[in-house]
């Protein structure tokens, strides 16, 4: 489906005279765990809530080049920041996000948290590296 999605893009981009000079970015939404352990929402630690598809296609790269499956450790305030290096526009100081082209870009560690404690959702801390997470469950504040 999602390779569908991109097909026709870059289709559309190549119909259009833009494919040699467009890169394209996709990134997606985790669903609301598509119905995965009788869950909705985004505020856990599961898979389902923590992991969402991320594509960027530059045509620039030959396809020799490609990496194909990345599993490296990604944050979506990466995706900003990969968006000005493309346009040769160095990201401000104060963004957290990171290239995702540059060495920089590679974390051993990523923190994550919820704060949505509303609807019965505890409050969740977690540190996630590529094999483990450790999580806390904090009750309720007040």
């Amino acid at each position: 489906m999602i390779d569908d999605a991109i097909g026709r893009v870059l289709k559309s981009l190549e119909d259009n005279g833009l494919a040699e000079n467009t890169v394209v970015i996709f990134i997606g939404d985790n669903g609301y765990y598509k119905g995965s352990r009788g869950f909705a929402g985004k505020w856990s630690h599961f898979e389902e809530s923590l992991r969402v598809p991320l594509i960027i296609y530059d045509p620039r790269v030959a396809p020799a080049e490609r990496e194909g499956d990345v599993s490296d450790l990604v944050l979506n305030i990466d995706v900003p920041a990969t968006m000005l290096s493309y346009a040769g526009i160095a990201p401000p100081e104060s963004m957290q996000g990171r290239d995702l082209n540059s060495e920089q870009s590679r974390r051993d560690e990523v923190f994550l948290e919820s704060l949505t404690v509303s609807e019965g959702n505890p409050f969740i801390e977690a540190v996630r590296t590529s094999d483990w997470k450790y999580v806390r469950y904090m009750p309720k504040f007040g």
